[in-house]
């Protein structure tokens, strides 16, 4: 039986949504089940998940308000000890200088939660404000959903399928 993973986004200009999105074929290439949705569409959709990723677009450093918002509303105890991964976009520019970025902070609100990391923040260059995404960043993001899925059930200690928890 395939991990269950939940690749939950908010996205503003596209960016974010679109490096979910490989991220999540990555994931499924690697045979697990995969669930793909905006940070907006997710209440009461009581998704059962092994594994959640959880992205946003850099905003002056930060994660947007509604991915911060989703952790203070979703992210519960019921969650404590499932694996995580942080992703987000930012400015070529900032990547490269090293400035904070979204998946940075993503990251470390997930682990203040007891969730356990399973790899580091995933991190997306786009070349403007609203994007477009810097090249070779789909194929980049589509690689480490690859890598994700297949280390996953030795990061996590479960087998397919085992353990699932609530989520969201």
């Amino acid at each position: 039986m395939p991990l269950r993973f939940g690749v939950i986004y908010h996205s503003r200009w596209g960016n974010c949504e679109r490096i979910a999105r490989a991220i999540a074929g990555g994931l499924a290439e690697s045979g697990n089940e995969v669930i793909v949705t905006d940070t907006g569409a997710i209440g009461g959709l009581g998704l059962r998940l092994d594994c959640l990723l959880l992205g946003s677009p850099t905003r002056k450093g930060r994660a947007s308000k509604q991915v911060r918002r989703f952790v203070k509303r979703h992210v519960t105890g019921a969650l404590e000890g499932t694996g995580f991964v942080s992703f987000g976009t930012g400015l070529d520019t900032e990547l490269a200088g090293s400035k904070p970025q979204s998946a940075d902070e993503i990251h470390m609100l997930l682990v203040q939660r007891n969730l356990k990391p399973l790899a580091p923040p995933f991190k997306a260059a786009v070349t403007g404000w609203q994007g477009p995404l810097e090249a070779g960043e789909m194929e980049r993001a589509f690689q480490f959903g690859r890598d994700v899925g297949l280390l996953a059930p030795l990061r996590t200690g479960r087998t397919r399928g085992d353990g699932l928890k609530r989520a969201v």
